[in-house]
């Protein structure tokens, strides 16, 4: 059965508009359905503040499998779009993390579901949504929204490029 997957995408070094196009149409190369795209943000770093400002967005696609084997795959698009793996929270070409899986809770050594910090996050909150503003946290039941109004005003995502472009430019990229 098809769910609803919410990935965050995440890049501050080199070409990141690169980087994160090129990761979406990996994405829909290998099969996922893409169904909704936030803004493209630029945001400050999280954790290591000391290194270039991020790019970020979120986008919504449906998919069928299994999550930790989709982790696998989501990981060999990584490298494949350029990844080098650096420390925790350091500079990095491309990062997509599993936000949401459905209603899925999990947690491995390798992966949890709902993904652990995505409350902590504005650079996640405000991307997710703007895709899907009355979404809850399946652990609780809690709207994002009100996670998101716990973290206060300082320090907004500001947009980069709107929804509409951004889906364009990714659309023409899986043309080519």
């Amino acid at each position: 059965m098809e769910s609803d997957l919410f990935l965050s995408f995440g890049s501050n070094v080199g070409d990141r508009l690169n980087y994160i196009v090129g990761a979406f149409k990996r994405l829909l190369e290998i099969g996922l359905s893409l169904s909704e795209v936030s803004s493209l943000y630029s945001t400050r770093p999280y954790g290591n503040t000391e290194q270039e400002e991020f790019l970020n967005c979120v986008g919504k696609f449906r998919h069928s499998g299994d999550p930790e084997l989709f982790l696998r795959e989501l990981k060999s698009v990584e490298r494949a779009v350029g990844r080098v793996e650096r420390f925790r929270w350091g500079p990095r070409e491309i990062d997509i993390d599993i936000l949401l899986f459905g209603d899925t809770i999990l947690t491995t050594k390798e992966l949890k579901i709902p993904h652990n910090d995505i409350i902590k996050r504005k650079f996640v909150l405000v991307p997710l949504l703007e895709i899907e503003s009355e979404i809850r946290d399946p652990r609780d039941g809690v709207l994002f929204s009100d996670h998101l109004k716990r973290l206060g005003r300082d320090d907004w995502p500001r947009i980069f490029i709107k929804a509409n472009s951004f889906r364009r430019l990714i659309e023409r990229e899986v043309k080519k």
